[in-house]
């Protein structure tokens, strides 16, 4: 502290959590995304040709199961800063989510429906899209996939198209505040006025339509898979303290 202005670097919290199942029911297989009914690929995507309408190249799904990460996070932290300068304080608080995966259900009807931007981005409904992958032999694919054909496979096709990593970083609160200079014989011994603003910015989810952490959270008994999640609010302040 020097010249009335403190600057306080701390209060940084990390966890890391690695869950595992000790034991099972004898007879019971572990459960696994098939019995669930979601059909999953490989990172490493395949082009096959469908004969639908018309002739196209979408997604192929792999024969079983091919395991695409955890639902769970493989760490947490949060880092809060603190700055005082004469009678102002704030204060600002960031946290972060690293590792894990989820499957959205929103995200393949949106995808399916056509209501989501995706499925009219850089004309695709007419003109097509050509699908980032290599073909059976090898070669890089070059076929431009009809554009309904394509966002209906995000119903049809590999459930793998709908996982997204969970990982973000979010400005969590800003909280300003000023404490009013009081005479020492005042019936107010002490006089803040503050404002803050909680949930103001997010980066680094896969894609913008959802919130991972509202997904991890809130997914009930049915981790990792988002169904019609609530987005996260922004919201604001202001409050008045005094002390007699």
């Amino acid at each position: 502290q020097e010249n009335g202005v403190d600057i306080g670097w701390y209060r940084i919290n990390y966890d890391g959590k690695t869950a595992y199942v000790a034991a099972m029911y004898v007879g019971k297989t572990k459960p696994t995304a098939q019995s669930m009914g979601l059909k999953l690929t490989t990172e490493s995507f395949t082009l096959y040709t469908e004969d639908k309408k018309q002739s196209t190249q979408v997604y192929k799904a792999t024969d079983g199961n091919v395991n695409l990460g955890s639902v769970y996070p493989d760490f947490t932290g949060g880092w809060t800063n603190t700055f005082n300068l004469w009678h102002f304080d704030a204060s600002v608080l960031v946290d972060f989510s690293h590792g894990g995966k989820y499957f959205s259900t929103s995200y393949m009807w949106g995808m399916y429906s056509g209501m989501l931007e995706e499925t009219a981005a850089n004309n695709i409904r007419e003109e097509g899209i050509v699908l980032r992958g290599v073909n059976e032999d090898g070669s890089v694919n070059t076929t431009v996939a009809d554009g309904q054909a394509y966002c209906e496979d995000f119903y049809t096709g590999p459930a793998a198209q709908s996982v997204f990593r969970s990982d973000y970083v979010k400005l969590r609160e800003i909280n300003v505040g000023y404490n009013v200079p009081l005479r020492s014989d005042a019936f107010v011994k002490s006089l803040r006025i503050s404002a803050y603003g909680r949930n103001l910015g997010v980066w680094g989810p896969d894609t913008k339509h959802f919130d991972p952490e509202m997904i991890v959270t809130s997914s009930g008994n049915i981790q990792g898979i988002e169904g019609g999640a609530i987005p996260a609010i922004a919201s604001y302040g202001a409050s008045i303290s005094l002390k007699f």
